[in-house]
């Protein structure tokens, strides 16, 4: 885990977050040293004001260390004013204010009162080298406040924090903490491990000198005190306080030294501050001193007037097992029997707790660290759930985009045969002379057509489950939008003795906010499944005002027919994929089940809820609801009628296909059209050499390596004509080949062409993709 964390944490990081990781690890190191640096990068940083708070709060910790306490707090403090803004500065700040109250032996209980409010608010966000202080630092004044199981769980809490971190000196003091905690609560063998960790890490001497005590410590008390005495020598030659001297006049008395140990008690006490959680030890060295000095009265005097004043109540079971057994030594040597048995029982008393109080802290230990995992284990699995979430949505996505492909491939292998029989159907169309003749060309258009129809069906689809098709929402009127529809579909109504009527509201002309050519399918799609399942009767389109979710102003369009009625079971049904009622036989003419499911996905896409309402046998009603149009609304546009070709248009085409060039020419000649075409823009160059076109038709799909706009582009540039009006045709309709014909100002065709689109680009002097009357999903790229 150390290892990963630090190869994390070489990762390239910003300016200030460098910056900040240096200066951890200048002031986790030796911070006494760190202050020569901190002034040069606050003057590299004068013109950045929170990266001067966070120096400033690591020149307080710095001034602190090289006992210019004063100073340090005004540094803290002009810290805080500049961090007043950033979250993780002021929690940096609010350790730096605690661990110079503790150094101080301030009162605990409001050390906690400062932590309790953001200790709880230590989440991932939280960096963890705070969350390694903030959590160590709560964990030293729990223990002092003999809470040491909140004060074990503190320390954990800490050291997995200072782990991922991954600077080694914090993760250094972090393990040594929690040492040096194990050794307090009388189980030195659990906390050796964690010491000799924390010292293999330290690389800079002010490191170790960070580490050294709680080593040395529990090197003593597990009996290993030549190592102890070595460490105590370092120590020593560091001009030492206090506390130091009395852990290391400890060290040299268990390791059977007392003169070596009396003369730095003495040097202890003569120290101007004496750190309270060190006064037991300097009471329990001179009470051994003194008995052993044939002194047992006051030795006794010693221990009893320590313990009386409030030293039990500040003190670790084992330190008061040690107080106790000296006291009853010296009752002992002063024949006082009683104060020596009670004592005794003092001790023995100590000693139980002691050994429960080692319990427990193994058994916080334990517990911590099986939590720890069972985070790690719930992380790394919801890493894992992520990552193959990851990889099946990309199989997802990549099956999508294949199938979106096979389609695009198979629709234009397809439409081409299609486009050509189109074609020749329609060059036929003048040579035929009997109405049995024109009658079975009719039924071929119609076969022909229903065949189209499902290619386009079977695109949209793709490419809605592509996310190929984003709508372009505009001012749209429902009157002539529904009109035209209307005047389209009639035909049909009529061919099968049906009314088809429209009603529209008398209150103002009704102006939405949608895509006019997707609106324009999905009502397409309702007028038709409704006349197709329509016997008897009529369809009935109307528009009325009505407000959509949250009282927005909107309109609500409804299709009403008379036909066979959809039964409750079935009418969710009726919006997937070739679901059909009623249709066991899949006959052609009640069409294949892919509407209603185009209807449902372009709602959701144009935000249209959608609702059906149905009685078999009564009918069915289906409406939408559209959110109005706000702004200013666009000027009214006319209408344009299927246009008369100029006569001797010159028209060049380029196309592959032999069998769709040859319809195409037919097409061309019959309505008027001086045609020449090639399969290869060699070809066509040569077949125009003298005869300046007017119009270019191109395949988009060439052999080689050209495609049909590079072709354009070439034949203009050949023929010296920038400006010859080009249209692109095209089977292959998938999201690549869209963005690619959006990207160019060329007008496009969808194969099969529809032949009045065709006429109206032809007789077009500018023809543009917008002016062509295009249908849904196939005017404009996705």
């Amino acid at each position: 885990m150390i290892a990963a964390t630090m190869a994390a944490a070489t990762e390239p990081l910003p300016p200030l977050d460098a910056l900040l990781r240096e200066a951890w690890q200048r002031i986790a190191e030796r911070a006494d040293a760190a202050l020569p640096w901190l002034q040069t990068q606050a003057d590299a940083w004068r013109a950045d004001a929170r990266a001067q708070g966070w120096l400033a709060m690591f020149e307080a910790r710095s001034r602190w260390t090289r006992g210019e306490r004063a100073l340090a707090k005004t540094t803290l403090a002009r810290a805080q004013a500049l961090l007043a803004d950033d979250r993780d500065g002021q929690l940096a700040c609010l350790d730096a204010r605690c661990w110079m109250a503790f150094s101080e032996s301030s009162d605990d209980e409001q050390l906690l009162a400062w932590l309790a409010p953001v200790m709880p608010t230590l989440g991932a966000d939280t960096p963890a080298v705070l969350r390694r202080l903030l959590w160590v630092r709560q964990g030293g004044v729990l223990m002092r406040l003999q809470r040491e199981d909140e004060g074990l769980r503190a320390f954990h809490l800490g050291l997995a924090a200072a782990r991922e971190a991954g600077i080694p000196s914090l993760l250094a003091t972090a393990l040594a903490s929690l040492g040096g905690a194990h050794c307090s609560l009388g189980n030195p063998e659990e906390g050796l491990p964690l010491c000799e960790e924390a010292w293999a890490l330290c690389p800079q001497p002010g490191a170790k000198g960070a580490v050294r005590p709680n080593l040395m410590s529990t090197l003593s008390a597990v009996g290993r005190h030549d190592e102890a005495i070595t460490h105590a020598q370092a120590l020593l030659d560091c001009a030492p306080g206090a506390k130091v001297l009395a852990l290391c006049a400890l060290v040299f008395d268990r390791a059977g030294q007392p003169q070596r140990a009396a003369a730095l008690l003495e040097q202890a006490q003569a120290s101007a501050e004496v750190p309270s959680e060190t006064q037991h030890e300097l009471v329990w060295l001179q009470a051994r001193q003194w008995r052993q000095q044939g002194r047992p009265a006051d030795a006794l005097a010693c221990v009893e007037q320590h313990l009386a004043h409030g030293g039990r109540d500040s003190l670790f079971p084992v330190d008061r097992l040690e107080l106790h057994r000296e006291a009853a030594l010296a009752a002992e040597a002063l024949g006082d029997l009683h104060r020596a048995l009670h004592h005794q029982r003092q001790s023995h008393e100590a000693q139980v707790q002691s050994l429960r109080q080692a319990a427990m802290a193994r058994r916080v230990s334990l517990q911590v660290r099986l939590e720890l995992d069972m985070a790690h284990a719930q992380r790394d699995a919801a890493l894992q759930r992520e990552q193959a979430l990851a990889v099946l949505n990309r199989a997802l996505r990549e099956a999508g985009e294949a199938k979106t492909r096979f389609l695009a491939a198979a629709s234009h292998d397809l439409r081409q045969p299609v486009h050509a029989l189109i074609l020749q159907a329609a060059a036929l169309r003048p040579q035929l002379d009997t109405p049995r003749q024109r009658e079975m060309l009719a039924g071929i258009e119609r076969c022909a057509a229903s065949l189209g129809g499902l290619f386009d069906a079977l695109l949209d689809l793709a490419r809605l489950d592509a996310g190929a098709l984003q709508p372009r929402r505009e001012a749209v009127n429902l009157g002539p939008l529904l009109a035209g529809l209307v005047e389209e579909l009639l035909p049909q109504a009529e061919a099968k003795g049906l009314r088809l009527a429209l009603r529209l509201s008398s209150r103002a002309p009704a102006w939405v906010d949608s895509d006019p050519h997707l609106l324009a399918t999905v009502l397409r799609n309702l007028l038709g499944n409704a006349l197709r399942y329509t016997a008897r009767g009529g369809v009935l389109v109307g528009v009325r005002a009505r407000r959509g979710p949250g009282g927005a102003a909107g309109w609500c369009v409804q299709v009403w027919d008379t036909g066979v009625g959809i039964a409750p079971e079935h009418q969710a049904q009726v919006f997937e994929e070739f679901f059909q009622v009623d249709n066991p036989a899949r006959q052609r003419e009640r069409g294949i089940g892919l509407g209603l499911s185009i209807v449902r996905r372009l709602g959701a896409l144009l935000d249209m809820p959608l609702r059906l309402r149905s009685r078999p046998g009564q009918g069915t009603c289906v409406e939408l609801q559209l959110g109005a149009w706000l702004a200013p609304l666009p000027d009214a546009a006319g209408g344009s009628g299927l246009p008369v070709l100029p006569p001797g248009l010159k028209v060049a085409l380029l196309e592959d296909d032999p069998e769709v060039r040859a319809a195409t020419e037919s097409l061309l000649t019959a309505w008027g059209c001086e045609v020449r075409g090639a399969d290869s823009v060699r070809a066509l160059q040569a077949a125009c050499t003298g005869w300046p076109p007017d119009r270019l038709l191109s395949d988009l799909r060439l052999p080689g390596v050209q495609d049909g706009v590079a072709a354009v582009a070439a034949l203009r540039q050949a023929w010296q004509l920038p400006a010859l009006p080009a249209l692109i045709l095209t089977g292959d309709l998938g999201a690549p080949t869209m963005q690619r014909l959006a990207a160019t100002d060329l007008a496009w065709l969808p194969k099969p062409v529809p032949l009045a689109r065709l006429a109206a680009w032809l007789q077009s002097t500018a023809p543009a993709l917008e002016s062509l009357p295009v249908p849904l999903g196939h005017a404009h790229g996705p």
